[in-house]
């Protein structure tokens, strides 16, 4: 049973607006490959009738599997702006809707350091041709950082503010 995607799931769900009904698929998944290990969560996360009733129980499994981790948003943000990398470079939506996107991120999640140069590195490139390269540079540093870790405690160790000042216009 793979709880990480569990979470992952439910991130999404918290997050971006995806169905509940992937957390419930996933139990469903679990029950059909009896990976459930009579986890009682498990079964009724699978038969969940309303959002309510399926977020308890997709809580109380994370919980239940990962007791001495908290569930780490901040490197699911990270895997999601992965993510939204390969999208706009597979031309899914423009600068422009990147922009809106990554500001959401940056002021939905506490405003995290790391992310204010890639937000207005993109805003700017919007109008500023000169700042295209400095957004490309950026937005490649911050997803090469994330794609090798596996904890936000480990990409903010890892992180260097000073890589990222290069990545400005003087």
């Amino acid at each position: 049973m793979d709880v990480h995607s569990l979470q992952e799931k439910y991130f999404y769900y918290k997050y971006f607006f995806h169905p509940i009904s992937e957390c419930i698929d996933w139990a469903v998944n679990c029950l059909e490959r009896n990976q459930d290990n009579g986890d009682i969560d498990i079964s009724c996360l699978a038969g969940a009738v309303n959002e309510t009733e399926a977020e308890e129980h997709c809580l109380n499994i994370i919980k239940s599997y990962s007791p001495n981790s908290e569930f780490d948003k901040e490197l699911f943000l990270g895997k999601y702006i992965c993510q939204l990398h390969k999208e706009f470079y597979l031309k899914s939506f423009d600068i422009l809707a990147l922009e809106l996107k990554l500001w959401r991120l940056f002021y939905d999640f506490d405003e995290p350091d790391w992310l204010f140069m890639l937000c207005r590195n993109c805003e700017y490139s919007t109008d500023m041709p000169v700042f295209e390269i400095p957004f490309q540079n950026e937005f490649e540093y911050i997803v090469q950082l994330w794609k090798e870790v596996k904890s936000s405690k480990e990409f903010n160790s890892r992180y260097d503010p000073k890589i990222s000042e290069t990545n400005d216009i003087s």
